[in-house]
């Protein structure tokens, strides 16, 4: 159960805040890759002391977590309290067993994820291009979840749609199934009803939003701001995000100095249905990040506390009226924990590489 603290800074000491517990929901084995039955567990890779091949930010609807390897261009789907997948997905299986199902999809390095509580499943799939002559290829170590690449360049990607029934209902591009590739995709979250939101750069920040494989918006090319701060600041904008409705969308942008590029504040928008933008915030602490929406309409800003022991949640209403806290304190060695992410529902989890083990913990 959470319980209320009191806590003097961040300059919230006379706000309530909450703090979380952490819950453990999945905890699942770590082999490297000298042990064997690699295709049974979550798999690692290891450069000295340093393990890594691992999601920073896992997708689970609760029941089931979903564990890409780009190094082996598959992902592994585990059942709550399984310590062996249920399935795999990938384009050729690594080794067939009878309790694991395996799914074919089209070749090509996994990166993002995204799930639904009717278990569609969202995968993007890099492009495995082929390096030039005077280029060497990358090994399976070099590969990474965000962008895959022979020359330091972002590689195309499509995003293969799978129902609750494991069957292909297409690859989805920027505008929909069978259309172009995304370049570089920043991050990916599905939502009740066929929703699919993709934050992705094409080359400006865009969020696109599609239902059931068809592109319904883009938010894209804003300019936030007064025409007297478009003058005198660079302004820049730093994360879209939705509501799980695809009703509001909530903009972070920077306004920056135009010689010395100093951020000089942030300001929070709203983007409604109709496309009209309403400013909601202006931020002045350079500590206090925008972080996420929240389903009763308003949003989170995020303050990291004194040597990244924990982090403040503040909550604020759809107005922009500052409302209370929640604190995520990390227990044990703080290196082991990933940072916190939320997703559109509201929830807020931590993976962590502890033991021998990768985990994933709801904060509550």
């Amino acid at each position: 159960m959470a319980a209320g603290i009191s806590l003097q800074s961040a300059g919230c000491a006379r706000f309530r805040i909450e703090e979380l517990q952490p819950t453990p929901l999945f905890s699942i084995p770590i082999k490297l890759p000298d042990e064997p039955n690699l295709e049974q567990t979550v798999q690692a890779l290891q450069n000295g002391r340093v393990v890594y091949n691992f999601p920073v930010k896992p997708v689970t609807d609760g029941t089931y977590l979903y564990v890409t390897d780009p190094a082996r261009s598959l992902v592994r789907v585990f059942s709550r309290g399984s310590t062996r997948p249920l399935k795999i997905f990938g384009n050729v299986n690594p080794a067939p067993h009878e309790d694991i199902k395996f799914v074919k999809i089209r070749a090509g390095t996994p990166g993002w994820a995204a799930t639904d509580e009717d278990e569609n499943i969202y995968i993007q799939l890099h492009t495995d291009v082929k390096p030039a002559a005077n280029e060497i290829a990358l090994s399976p170590e070099e590969r990474q979840t965000g962008q895959v690449s022979h020359t330091g360049e972002v590689t195309p990607s499509q995003i293969v749609h799978l129902n609750d029934q494991d069957e292909i209902l297409g690859y989805i591009g920027q505008n929909g199934y069978n259309s172009e590739n995304f370049g570089l995709i920043i991050r990916m979250d599905a939502a009740e009803e066929g929703l699919l939101f993709v934050l992705h750069k094409s080359p400006e920040l865009t969020l696109s939003v599609f239902r059931n494989g068809k592109k319904m918006k883009s938010i894209t090319g804003l300019a936030p701001g007064t025409d007297q701060e478009k003058k005198k600041y660079l302004v820049q904008v730093e994360d879209i995000v939705p509501d799980a409705a695809a009703k509001f969308f909530i903009v972070s942008a920077a306004f920056r100095d135009k010689t010395g590029y100093n951020l000089e504040y942030r300001k929070i928008f709203r983007i409604d249905e109709n496309d009209q933008s309403t400013e909601l915030l202006n931020i002045e602490d350079p500590d206090d990040f925008f972080s996420w929406t929240r389903p009763d309409g308003g949003f989170y800003l995020t303050h990291t506390e004194e040597e990244g022991s924990g982090i403040l949640f503040k909550i604020y209403n759809p107005g922009g009226e500052y409302l209370n806290n929640r604190l995520v304190v990390f227990p044990d060695i703080r290196s082991s924990w990933r940072e916190p992410y939320l997703t559109l529902q509201g929830r807020i989890y931590t993976s962590r590489l502890f033991r021998g083990k990768y985990e994933l913990y709801e904060w509550k």
